[in-house]
């Protein structure tokens, strides 16, 4: 006999051997004196877990699996062992908590993250399941399962239009799935898409004849239509298939509804097939103009019926119903009737995709007839859905009067734009002001986790920020980030439009000037769009960190690149609104402060600088091509130099003179130049070091003993200052006419 140690491992030797063959009693008697003898024996405990199995006794089982993963050398095996058992005897919480343990473990265990996901829902966890299901669905792209759980938390947490658009992406990794037909089917049902939903739902049918669940979502929307026969049909067909008492009852209930349906027919307008459309919060006012659905008004009389009133109605969001008046339904025939909707404000506080009831009635002039009503559920999209098949519609979403963004805009403006300047066009200085005060309050771009703007599909149901929700979060995917800039600009009344290529969206604005202005722009035409005969700029909001003229260069080769490929389209915001009004919403119950101190100063004084040096590459150029013929022609440096500094880019005409005076030491032009430099920048020292090397140079130049003297005045030395006017009077009299202010500042 060895130790309990060595002992305990005979013993679990035999065990082994005695569930290979089948022996489970035995295999408990051994393993669990093998236990005893070492509590530690984790990978005993295990096998005793399997001999219990093995004897169809669960509960056992898992408290040896629980000894096991209580042992500090517990692998993912145990813990997945006893998450299965956890779940199985449907004990969620406990099951969770093996996995979570199992997953630190083992983390790139694909089947693992998938049975989290799977507790999570089972939890009622659907936010969490749903965020799970997602990563694994980026470690397993071609794995189905993540994306039905991922489909399936969507749906759970209403989040309708990206549940659909799941469903879609898993269809696309296995199109004759039934499973994934028959839930997109049922989802887009419950969404009211009922043309699309069906041909999923009939696919469904055609991949298993044998199952009733596809043919009771269909009847389920031809009754919605109130389109009796095909619903009957479908229900007859179900009850085939599985005459259950559920079946059987929908079928009866189904003739039941048709009877009553009909039922004096001849003596009155009937009321059928009702369709509605997709409804979104964010273009709620548009309802009011444009309709929402259809509904079909029959007549199967012999009489003519006038003074027919149809009605929409959606309860707690509409204040009251909106009508239409049918002045006539001629006998023995039908007719369309377009449906439209006031929403009230409260309309603006559905954050979620929301199930709501709407009621379709029917009341004619003879009011003993009573008022038929249709009812039908529908998804009321939240305020930040919408769907870019309707470009348009991003309208809603550009907030130019939202009091938060304008407060940060004005500020942003008062605080670090320029003064008006003939070197600058307006609009591009108060562009670039805005774009780099953005970043330096700390907006980033971020991909949408759930449906990022190169994924979405024209129909698909996607999501946009508010500018002041982008505000608050400083962060947001592209079409986010373009809203907010767009938004930003038109309120400080600078016209923009979003520009939709393949998989992305940027935006471009109006500088207001006209296509044989466009050297106050730059030199290279290709930074700009010329539209309807003016200069358009087009911007890459996603590069929010860099800066605005990376963004600017981004922009441009965005726009070239898709204009090429034909893949470009323009939504210009001003004829947007005329559809899509900007959606009014509520104060604020947040704040945002515009960013103070060196890095936003920085950032927008650098921006005007290289905006003031490209407007003026054109007016250079030909002095460059001079400098490219001969790099000594001095005169040709100076002109560069004179243009640059006069428009306020003094460091470009700053480095233009150095290099004249590196060369020519003797140049006089230059350092009076230099010195007229120093002297707009306050540094009057050096301002004055330089008129008088200029001075020496050209001692004729009255011109330069005048800037001499205001260098003296500006640094209090009135008595230099007045000896160099009278000096440059005495060598150019014009002097004193041109320069009398100053004289008498001077006391001369």
């Amino acid at each position: 006999v060895g130790s309990p140690v060595e002992e305990s491992l005979g013993q679990y030797v035999l065990g082994r051997i005695a569930i290979s063959q089948g022996k489970y009693e035995e295999a408990v008697v051994a393993l669990a004196r093998a236990t005893r003898l070492n509590a530690k024996h984790g990978a005993a405990w295990a096998a005793l877990a399997d001999a219990y199995l093995g004897l169809k006794d669960e509960r056992k089982a898992r408290e040896a699996l629980s000894k096991a993963a209580a042992l500090p050398d517990a692998d993912a095996d145990v813990f997945r062992r006893l998450a299965e058992l956890e779940t199985r005897d449907g004990r969620h919480g406990p099951a969770l908590a093996a996995l979570e343990h199992a997953i630190a473990l083992a983390p790139a265990d694909i089947e693992l993250r998938l049975a989290q996901a799977r507790t999570l829902a089972a939890l009622g966890r659907w936010q969490d399941s749903g965020k799970v299901a997602r990563e694994v669905q980026r470690l397993a792209p071609k794995n189905i399962e993540p994306l039905l759980l991922a489909a399936e938390a969507a749906h759970r947490q209403g989040k309708n239009g990206e549940a659909i658009q799941t469903y879609k992406r898993a269809l696309e990794l296995k199109p004759d799935s039934y499973e994934v037909n028959f839930k997109l089917g049922r989802s887009l049902t419950d969404n009211n898409i009922y043309d699309e939903a069906l041909s999923y739902l009939d696919k469904a049918v055609r991949l298993d004849d044998r199952a009733d669940a596809p043919l009771l979502v269909i009847a389920e929307v031809h009754l919605e239509r109130r389109s009796f026969d095909p619903a009957i049909a479908a229900l007859t067909q179900a009850v085939k298939l599985t005459p259950s008492e559920g079946n059987q009852r929908a079928l009866a209930a189904a003739y039941d509804q048709k009877k009553k349906s009909l039922a004096g027919t001849s003596a009155r307008v009937t009321i059928e097939d009702l369709r509605l459309e997709r409804m979104f919060v964010a273009a709620h006012k548009q309802y009011a103009t444009e309709q929402i659905g259809r509904v079909k008004l029959r007549n199967d009389t012999v009489d003519d019926y006038k003074k027919l009133r149809v009605s929409f109605f959606v309860k707690e969001y509409m204040d009251y119903p909106v009508t239409q008046d049918i002045a006539e339904l001629k006998a023995k025939s039908s007719a369309e009737v377009p449906l439209h909707a006031t929403f009230n404000g409260k309309v603006l506080t559905i954050d979620e995709d929301t199930r709501l009831l709407a009621v379709v009635s029917l009341a004619t002039a003879d009011a003993r007839e009573g008022v038929q009503e249709i009812t039908q559920a529908v998804t009321l999209y939240g305020k930040n859905a919408i769907l870019w098949a309707n470009g348009d519609m991003v309208g809603s979403f550009v907030t130019p009067r939202d009091d938060m963004l304008r407060n940060f805009v004005r500020e942003a403006v008062n605080r670090f734009a320029p003064p008006p300047q003939e070197a600058l066009n307006r609009p591009l200085a108060l562009a670039a002001t805005v774009y780099n005060t953005l970043s330096a309050y700390g907006v980033r771009y971020q991909a949408d986790p759930n449906t990022p703007y190169s994924r979405v599909s024209a129909d698909q149901v996607d999501y946009v920020q508010f500018p002041r929700e982008t505000l608050r979060l400083k962060s947001g995917d592209c079409d986010d980030l373009s809203v907010l800039l767009a938004a930003a600009y038109e309120n400080l009344g600078i016209e923009t439009a979003l520009i939709d290529v393949p998989g992305h969206l940027f935006l471009m604005f109006r500088t207001g000037l006209k296509e044989a202005e466009r050297a106050f722009i730059s030199v290279q035409d290709d930074l700009f769009v010329v539209r309807d005969g003016e200069i358009w700029i087009p911007l890459e909001s996603t590069l929010i960190a860099t800066s605005f003229s990376e963004a600017w260069a981004e922009g441009a080769r965005r726009y070239r690149e898709a204009e090429a490929k034909k893949q470009i389209k323009v939504l210009p915001l001003r004829h947007a609104w005329e559809r899509y009004p900007p959606v009014t919403l509520a104060p604020a119950t947040f704040s945002v402060e515009v960013p103070s101190g060196e890095r936003a100063s920085r950032l927008t004084e650098r921006e005007q600088r290289l905006l003031v040096a490209r407007r003026l590459e054109r007016e250079v150029q030909p002095y460059r091509v001079m400098l490219a013929a001969n790099p000594k022609d001095d005169e040709a440096r100076l002109q560069i130099g004179t243009i640059y500094g006069r428009n306020g880019a003094t460091d470009v005409a700053l480095r233009e003179f150095e290099a004249i005076l590196e060369h020519n030491p003797r140049h006089a032009a230059a350092y009076n130049n230099r010195g007229n430099l120093y002297y707009n920048r306050g540094d009057y020292e050096r301002a004055l070091e330089s008129y008088r090397s200029a001075e020496e140079l050209d001692p004729a130049d009255g011109g330069i003993r005048v800037n001499t003297a205001l260098a003296y005045y500006r640094l209090g030395k009135l008595p230099e200052a007045q000896t160099k006017y009278r000096e440059a009077t005495q060598l150019q009299k014009e002097v004193g006419n041109q320069y009398r202010a100053l004289a008498k500042i001077l006391g001369n």
